[in-house]
């Protein structure tokens, strides 16, 4: 009984919703930066994470692991729970000690069909991770290993780069940074995405012919009070 309880615990989700597939698809291929405005101009980790691969365009659902401090069981125990186009969102609290990820352990993830691996954490074998084909987005590199003792979770919210990150959540993520679209959002925000592109291809086509001023200048300083002083 004894060895029993000294086991690493690890707690995970049965089961959870993933945001519909033709949704998440909505999203694909869009700026991080108009994600960001869909979602009320927010929803964007810390930008301290940072793509560390050649690979850094990405669009999935949320996996959220918490591995804690010094430790990446957690991410190995998640393998078996990743399908296709999750991105596996790993909570670390910070933690600058010790890479949390590493290339053995991404080439799994990317044999799973995960989308992407995040972190709040370091990673180490950039060179490497860099030709297995993943995007993959951290807060620094470091050579140190973590252990493997536990505890963790898979499947329950985190929090990363001071974003609350639920499983199914939409994450998009390019050379900008990482957005999470929370799927209660999700629906509306796409709408909103949609909107964004119009507007934006229309202003860019403008600059692009030279004009001095977008053609829609009047729909954010119509009414503008301009104060001039010396």
């Amino acid at each position: 009984m004894a060895a029993e309880n000294s086991a690493p615990i690890i707690t995970v989700k049965r089961a959870w919703s993933r945001t519909d597939p033709a949704l998440v698809d909505r999203f694909r291929g869009a700026p991080s930066g108009n994600v960001s405005d869909s979602a009320n101009r927010g929803h964007s980790l810390d930008p301290v994470i940072k793509p560390v691969t050649p690979e850094f365009r990405f669009c999935g659902t949320a996996l959220p692991l918490d591995c804690g401090h010094h430790d990446n069981l957690t991410f190995w125990a998640a393998l078996e729970r990743v399908q296709p186009g999750d991105v596996m969102m790993v909570a670390t609290g910070q933690h600058r000690d010790c890479a949390v990820i590493g290339d053995l352990i991404c080439s799994f993830a990317r044999n799973r069909g995960a989308a992407a691996v995040v972190t709040d954490g370091m990673v180490r074998d950039v060179e490497a991770l860099g030709e297995i084909g993943l995007p993959i987005f951290a807060a620094g590199v470091r050579p140190s290993g973590p252990d493997k003792l536990g505890p963790g979770s898979v499947g329950l919210p985190v929090w990363i780069g001071g974003q609350r990150i639920e499983a199914g959540d939409i994450v998009v993520g390019d050379r900008d940074g990482v957005v999470i679209v929370p799927q209660s959002m999700a629906p509306e925000a796409a709408d909103r995405l949609d909107q964004i592109a119009a507007k934006e291809a229309g202003m860019e086509a403008d600059g692009k012919a030279g004009k001095l001023y977008p053609g829609n200048i009047d729909s954010f300083l119509g009414g503008v009070v301009i104060h001039e002083v010396d």
